[in-house]
């Protein structure tokens, strides 16, 4: 069913949640690089998996695999040992896959096409459209299962595991993204829903509380 919203609505809590995250700002290694192999990389770790948790192992991996070349070129154990303590080894060799893939189909560079990145070993729907929005300020639908509850209880609806496939959802946040400034919406909703819009939700010092279903 679809999910209603009128445009007023939709604007209070653009600009309070942007207002929030310039006040509020988070401050992650990956956020501030320029070297968007790195920031892909981060997208990759951060999958399932809480940001704290993935500062320290980021910052080693980057150090032992500042390029694609020298990450294609690496044992897959020690990947693994690397990235060991985030869980879901699986991402060891989607990792060495990816750089491998870099270095002979696009010669060490990352596509920008999120269909072309989404076909890149490791990177689905959310790490593709993070690394576009995120590392490139360019507009993309951004969902995680934050993000589904941040919108459930603002909106007013359910929100389940399935809830992200439906397309009512896509169509609310093909609403609420802005065609502008979309890298900063996203981290704001990304960091709204993860901070303060938590499953024991810190309602009180919510931007957005005083209009929350």
């Amino acid at each position: 069913s679809e999910i209603k919203s009128s445009y007023g609505t939709i604007k209070y809590f653009t600009q309070k949640i942007l207002n929030w995250t310039y006040q509020n700002p988070h401050k992650y290694p990956w956020r501030s690089t320029r070297i968007k192999f790195y920031a892909l990389i981060a997208e990759i770790l951060l999958q399932r998996t809480k940001a704290e948790q993935v500062i320290p192992i980021y910052k080693k991996f980057i150090k032992v695999y500042p390029s694609p070349d020298k990450l294609s070129a690496s044992p897959l154990l020690r990947i693994k040992t690397i990235i060991a303590p985030l869980g879901l080894r699986w991402r060891a060799r989607k990792i060495k896959e990816l750089a491998c893939v870099l270095m002979n189909r696009y010669n060490g560079k990352i596509p920008l096409h999120l269909n072309e990145l989404m076909s890149l070993p490791g990177v689905g729907q959310y790490a593709a459209s993070a690394y576009i929005s995120l590392h490139h300020n360019k507009r993309a639908l951004l969902i995680d299962s934050n993000i589904v509850r941040l919108y459930g209880r603002f909106f007013g609806f359910k929100s389940h595991a399935e809830t992200r496939r439906k397309k009512a959802l896509m169509n609310l946040i093909d609403l609420i993204t802005p065609q502008y400034n979309c890298r900063q919406f996203n981290y704001a909703v990304l960091d709204l829903g993860r901070n303060i819009c938590r499953s024991k939700p810190l309602c009180p010092i919510c931007p957005v509380y005083i209009k929350c279903y």
